[in-house]
């Protein structure tokens, strides 16, 4: 076969910074082993459509087509069969993915925030192109060395993991329901160097996700308690990884209220009100104590980590996704 990959200079040159990057290089470099003819194109010029590092391409599968690529985009196309993939890790949906779905040759669009009714809603009669995929973390630091530490400390018998704070360090300001949870409760959001924040983060028992910005719902952190074993608490997901996380299984759920605010015509828990704050700190208050359930939902989260989102794990499964 022959393969065409396009794709942002800006991943190229944050291939060993950004966890996104670096998972786009990884797929590159694997398609490159299957032994088919790969040509990478790299973009390098903008045109500023949607977030002034957007690119544009005519396919090789038919020159009519001009494709939009997102600075957190993959195309991948294969000339031998005239089809072509998207690969995406975008917060957000937006005209680069969707612009073609009519077209045939677009075979899917694999999405890291893929949100069933924001597919039925923008993807209308072809949203059945549109399947979840995979998501990253923030960076490539090597995180495993922070799990074993948690698991030192939680077998230590003279020691107790941090019990009467909820973990939680981010960006405050596109997060307003943070600054509604009991102060006493959560964690000091002060910043710190990568390395400090998960030497503080697997010293507690329980941990806080929140989603991030427009309608997307998976964060970077997710994907990092679950490398580490740490249990934490969201409202329940609205984005469907591949495969689906479990409510109460992989993370300490709470049911989606009713009144939660809506951005983008979708229920956002970052722009939880007052009383929503309240629904957090009960559920902690729940399930702090209860070392049983907090156990059982660490080795799930640790589980899901090994099983769908190594490295390698995450290249398996795309590959086997683009049919090569």
């Amino acid at each position: 076969m022959v393969i065409n990959i396009y794709l942002s200079s800006n991943s190229i040159a944050n291939k060993f910074k950004s966890g996104q990057a670096f998972l786009q290089y990884n797929i590159i470099e694997a398609i490159k082993q299957t032994q088919h003819v790969v040509t990478v194109h790299i973009l390098d010029k903008k045109y500023g459509r949607a977030c002034n590092t957007d690119r544009k391409v005519p396919l090789k599968v038919n020159p009519d087509i001009t494709q939009w690529i997102h600075c957190c985009d993959l195309v991948i196309e294969n000339i031998t069969t005239g089809k072509y993939f998207i690969l995406s890790l975008a917060d957000l949906f937006c005209g680069d993915q969707l612009d073609n779905l009519d077209r045939p040759e677009l075979e899917n669009v694999f999405m890291g925030q893929y949100i069933p009714e924001v597919v039925d809603m923008l993807g209308k009669e072809y949203s059945y192109k549109i399947k979840p995929w995979t998501y990253v973390p923030s960076s490539i630091i090597d995180r495993e060395k922070f799990y074993n530490y948690r698991r030192s400390l939680s077998n230590n018998v003279n020691y107790n993991l941090i019990k009467n704070k909820l973990f939680w360090l981010g960006t405050n300001g596109s997060r307003p329901i943070i600054h509604d949870i009991d102060p006493n409760l959560i964690k000091n959001t002060y910043p710190l160097q990568q390395e400090d924040y998960y030497q503080l983060l697997v010293k507690h028992r329980v941990a806080l996700a929140v989603g991030g910005a427009s309608y997307s719902d998976m964060c970077y952190r997710d994907i990092e308690y679950l490398q580490l074993g740490v249990p934490y608490i969201k409202f329940e997901y609205k984005n469907t990884m591949n495969p689906p996380l479990i409510p109460n299984y992989h993370y300490i759920s709470i049911p989606v209220p009713d009144d939660l605010p809506i951005h983008n015509s979708v229920m956002s828990d970052r722009l939880g009100l007052p009383h929503h704050a309240e629904l957090i700190k009960q559920r902690f208050h729940e399930v702090v104590n209860d070392m049983e359930f907090l156990k059982y939902i660490s080795i799930n989260a640790r589980q899901y980590y090994l099983d769908n989102l190594t490295l390698d794990k995450q290249l398996q499964r795309t590959l086997q996704l683009l049919d090569l």
